[in-house]
């Protein structure tokens, strides 16, 4: 460890260097001397030997409090092991703690719970099925403005005769597209298509699909249009006659 005298940075002054030691360093009190002696020279007035501030000693109420800021300083910079002390930070201070197994569990602990909770308030499975039985809502819709398109084709009266049943091609959708009355017949979000029944003589005519989450309740229930009401509605399963 280096060993700082009074004499790397003190010098000769006993002052500094009793502020070093850690000695009491008292201010001394200034001497003003007031004499003037002042004479009119031609390039104006000379006051000769005026010394209005003499010191018996470099210092002062400042150089007081200097010097021990510095013996405060040097002191504390031994203190912490040599000339680069007070750059040296414990490695306890400079570097995070880091977190326990137990608080990691914790954490983790809360997390999941967190995601359950989440997952329960959303429960994406049945968002999804919502989703596909709207999907099956608007086709059936479709299919029916496009039955009653052909049915009230003028010298028409009856629906698509070429048959009835469910899948993703009935011959009966199937003639709505030779019409004109439809582009494309859906075929589902699940690709099973739909069903399309007829009467006996086609002047009554029905288009259902099973919901996977229907609004009216438990069970299976079909969402159904038939002719003789021109409207669509949530029915049980078996009901959905023309």
């Amino acid at each position: 460890m280096a060993v700082l005298s009074s004499a790397h940075l003190g010098g000769a002054h006993p002052r500094f260097a009793k502020a070093l030691r850690g000695e009491l360093v008292t201010p001394e009190v200034a001497r003003f001397d007031s004499a003037r002696r002042a004479e009119k020279t031609p390039r104006g007035w000379n006051f000769g030997k005026t010394n209005l501030l003499q010191f018996q000693a470099l210092t002062s109420e400042k150089i007081y409090l200097i010097l021990n800021l510095i013996r405060c300083y040097i002191r504390d910079l031994f203190s912490r092991g040599g000339e680069f002390g007070l750059m040296i930070i414990p490695a306890q201070k400079r570097l995070f703690r880091g977190f326990t197994l137990i608080e990691l569990l914790i954490v983790i602990a809360i997390l999941g719970i967190l995601a359950a909770a989440v997952l329960v308030a959303v429960n994406p499975g049945k968002r999804q099925k919502q989703a596909r039985d709207s999907a099956r809502k608007s086709d059936i819709g479709q299919m029916a403005t496009a039955l009653q398109a052909y049915y009230t084709t003028p010298g028409q009266g009856v629906f698509p005769t070429a048959g009835s049943g469910c899948g993703a091609a009935v011959p009966g959708l199937t003639q709505l597209i030779g019409s004109g009355d439809l582009k494309q017949v859906p075929t589902g979000p699940t690709g099973d298509g739909y069903c399309y029944l007829t009467a006996g003589d086609a002047t009554e005519a029905s288009v259902y699909a099973t919901l996977e989450d229907p609004t009216s309740g438990a069970g299976t229930f079909l969402f159904c249009w038939q002719s003789t009401t021109g409207k669509a509605k949530e029915i049980t399963q078996g009901s959905c006659s023309p």
